[in-house]
């Protein structure tokens, strides 16, 4: 997955890391770990944090790391 792609949308949508946490209901911390790369998304939280976003089905695809499908 493309953590520095999602990063982009996230702030693009004017949303910080606390923000998106608290509107899918995880914890700051846990969140920042995840998109820093030290923890995996699951597909839950993909679920939710897309919704937030409100990513079109191509900025989802685009998150996609290719090399690993």
């Amino acid at each position: 997955m493309k953590l520095d792609l999602l990063k982009q949308y996230r702030l693009e949508r004017g949303l910080t890391q606390q923000q998106l946490s608290t509107y899918i209901n995880m914890s700051y911390r846990t969140y920042s770990s995840k998109e820093s790369g030290k923890n995996p998304f699951y597909i839950g939280d993909l679920e939710k944090i897309f919704d937030v976003l409100n990513l079109s089905d191509e900025e989802v695809l685009s998150l996609l790391d290719r090399k690993n499908v």
